[in-house]
């Protein structure tokens, strides 16, 4: 009995969020299943290629076998006839897959690109171009118009400093007219802001990089957005901190649609539109994200943004995450949780400064404020206080523990296992614990004699002495039915959502 096209499409869609690899399997089964999961594959095709060399190869290979005869014509005509010397990208692919596309990362395309071209040091170029840049100039030129020419309704849009001519492709205003994402520059040419803004009006979320407050284009672009509902603006020269709240023009001009942004995010970055414009956001934002960067912003604007956060209020705000630099003090985040309305339903708070106090006054505002939190990424300091934290929180499903001392772990699952719900199943500990073979087993055996229910694990591998044993322990385990998912990452995972999305 074969399934219907129809729920085929609902497990596809469902493997195609998950992005675990079990969607590129299907299309191996029949050619039904080949058919009904191509259109899931080729939705958001970066995703899975970033960073892997031999995937970049393979999808690239498959953008030159799609291109038209034109494009191809004129990449061999500009010196690049070398891209096309495999006899099999004259034969035709089975799906036209570039039609399915909802989304285009310019950024995955640029990288794709690099790691196909060669250097031709006879090859003609514009003088004010290297030879390197104006190929990949001239590929990703062609990626981009066999994307936007093929595909009706893309909804994400990324798009780097280099300023292609999209908007005078074929198709541009059907595929661009309908677009919900785009994520951009401030450093791309003011024009090419100018131009989407006659058709790409129901943009619903921007991502916003860069420093560069002059960039009136991408200003005029803002202004005539209709639908605003998330933003997110940060600086890329992190360390230089460059802009210092001095993003007063960009900061301006979101201010006009703070009535339809839910969502604000400042980013893992010194803050860069002025401080004292948050306050015309606080009444209708449901998720707000930032950061203080003590080590590299100027004294005069953490202060100035410490005292806004003091004095705001955040009446509908469901999510709170501070990321992984030093937060304001414990007794400002306590101050602005008090002001949700018990709405909050995610909270993660980054790296505590040694000076700060009321970290336990932190724990019991969550603990009394917090009735619907579903996540948590907090620092412990006593435990007798997570008892009442998992009392007032029986909505909790995940918990991203940080320590301040990093031998208490078996007392923490001695409370897990005797307060936490059955539906707190997923647990993350960052690199301040520490964890011998013994630590791992107590916690494994504790919650196997009080809870009938698996839980996953989360935790960098070097916080372990010996990775590969505590690995197989966690193995045995997740046999006795005691562990679900688990990982044990290289690096430091610095933010909540890394698991709980």
């Amino acid at each position: 009995m074969s399934l219907s096209v129809d729920v085929l499409s609902i497990i596809f869609e469902d493997l195609e969020r998950q992005n675990d690899g079990s969607l590129y399997s299907c299309i191996f089964v029949n050619r039904e299943w080949c058919k009904a999961s191509i259109p899931y594959l080729w939705k958001n095709p970066w995703k899975r290629v970033f960073c892997n060399i031999k995937r970049y190869k393979s999808l690239f290979k498959s953008f030159l076998m799609m291109m038209p005869q034109e494009s191809k014509e004129f990449l061999k005509i500009n010196g690049l006839k070398y891209l096309f010397d495999d006899e099999s990208l004259n034969n035709d692919p089975l799906f036209n897959y570039a039609r399915f596309c909802k989304v285009i990362d310019s950024f995955v395309i640029n990288s794709m690109v690099i790691q196909n071209i060669k250097y031709n040091k006879n090859q003609k170029v514009p003088k004010y171009l290297t030879q390197q840049n104006y190929n990949e100039y001239l590929v990703e030129q062609e990626i981009l118009k066999l994307l936007i020419n093929n595909t009706s309704k893309i909804k994400c849009l990324t798009l780097i400093h280099k300023s292609h001519p999209i908007i005078f492709f074929s198709n541009s205003f059907t595929s661009l007219s309908q677009l919900n994402e785009l994520h951009c520059n401030t450093s791309i040419d003011p024009k090419m802001f100018y131009e989407l803004s006659q058709f790409c009006k129901n943009i619903e979320k921007l991502v916003i990089e860069g420093h560069n407050d002059e960039n009136y284009g991408l200003v005029l672009f803002i202004e005539k957005l209709s639908n605003l509902k998330k933003v997110k603006i940060w600086e890329d020269n992190v360390f230089g901190s460059i802009a210092q709240g001095k993003c007063k023009n960009l900061g301006d001009v979101l201010v006009t649609k703070s009535s339809s942004i839910t969502e604000l995010d400042l980013g893992n970055s010194p803050i860069t539109i002025p401080p004292k414009l948050l306050r015309r956001f606080q009444n209708n934002l449901t998720s707000f994200k930032f950061c203080v960067s003590y080590h590299i912003s100027e004294e005069i604007l953490i202060n100035e943004l410490v005292n806004i956060l003091r004095n705001i209020s955040f009446p509908n705000l469901e999510e709170l995450i501070i990321y992984h630099d030093y937060s304001p003090p414990f007794e400002v985040v306590a101050r602005m949780i008090e002001t949700t309305n018990k709405k909050l339903k995610k909270f993660t708070i980054g790296t505590f400064n040694e000076f700060y106090e009321n970290a336990n006054l932190l724990v019991t505002v969550i603990s009394t404020q917090c009735p619907k939190l579903e996540y948590l990424g907090i620092w412990i300091d006593d435990m007798n206080l997570m008892i009442n934290l998992l009392n007032g929180c029986k909505n909790l499903k995940g918990l991203l523990a940080r320590s301040y001392y990093s031998n208490e772990i078996t007392e923490l699952f001695k409370i897990l296992g005797d307060h936490a719900t059955n539906q707190l199943r997923k647990f993350q500990f960052d690199e301040t614990w520490e964890l011998a073979e013994d630590d791992l087993k107590n916690c494994f055996e504790i919650w196997k004699q009080k809870k009938e229910f698996s839980f996953d694990f989360y935790m960098p591998c070097y916080v372990f002495q010996e990775a590969n044993s505590q690995r197989e322990i966690i193995k045995k385990y997740q046999k006795l039915g005691v562990i679900g998912d688990y990982d044990m990452y290289p690096g430091a995972r610095n933010y909540v959502e890394d698991i709980w999305e």
